[in-house]
């Protein structure tokens, strides 16, 4: 379903969209689109008005995603170009050679292959090299701060690692389970852990209500901080 909000004269186009769910949820897209995902059997004029009330936070997302996808450069995988790895930037280096493979050193990313004409290997390739990479460091500081957390008894969960376009991580307390988003191995550690702090929490309180919050500041206090770092990060890019 389509509808309109409005924040002064602005007027924000959202999508809604019915699930089994006992929460409302609003996901700002980087293509600039509003979901709103909302209990099948809410009332959407509450609805409507529980949204606009976040209009404010809206229209300053909206316009964040404006602002950045004027800088976004398409990839080609190409020596010389600049990729993230936990919060700095590499420059990529390809080099011909039978032995495939992808190796950092210094300030590089050596990119190995004799296949070096194909943008598409290029880009599997480290996309692979990501994941591997994620596995390990995201497995490292699950288990780190699912150790901070003994006092409420949050057992180490399951992780998938995924490829999403439009949130950081997400949450299944029925499957044990939580699942990172793959860009998230180009933040730096502080907003890994943020994220990961974030997921667990709900296994506690799956609400973004104020006791929740209250958790997540006993548990992470600069968690505002580290968020807004995340933000200057822009998924799928």
């Amino acid at each position: 379903m389509k509808a309109v909000i409005k924040y002064g004269k602005r007027r924000i186009p959202v999508t809604l969209i019915k699930r089994a769910r006992r929460t409302l949820a609003i996901t700002v897209n980087p293509d600039r689109t509003v979901l709103v995902h909302m209990p099948a059997g809410a009332d959407r004029g509450r609805v409507i008005g529980k949204v606009t009330k976040k209009a404010k936070w809206i229209a300053k997302h909206l316009d964040y995603f404006e602002k950045n996808a004027k800088h976004v450069i398409r990839k080609e995988y190409v020596s010389g170009e600049t990729h993230s790895y936990m919060g700095r930037k590499y420059r990529l280096r390809v080099r011909n050679n039978i032995n495939e493979r992808i190796r950092k050193s210094g300030g590089f990313i050596y990119l190995f292959t004799n296949r070096n004409g194909n943008i598409v290997h290029r880009k599997e390739m480290l996309y692979n090299w990501y994941k591997w990479q994620a596995e390990k460091k995201f497995a490292e500081i699950l288990n780190s701060r699912v150790g901070r957390l003994q006092e409420y008894r949050i057992k180490l969960p399951e992780f998938y690692i995924k490829k999403m376009t439009s949130r950081w991580g997400s949450c299944s307390p029925k499957k044990g389970r939580i699942n990172l988003n793959l860009e998230l191995i180009k933040t730096p550690r502080e907003c890994i852990e943020y994220i990961i702090d974030h997921e667990l929490l709900h296994f506690l309180n799956r609400n973004h209500d104020k006791k929740y919050y209250e958790l997540l500041a006993r548990v992470t206090p600069d968690w505002k901080r580290r968020k807004e770092k995340l933000e200057k990060y822009i998924i799928n890019q």
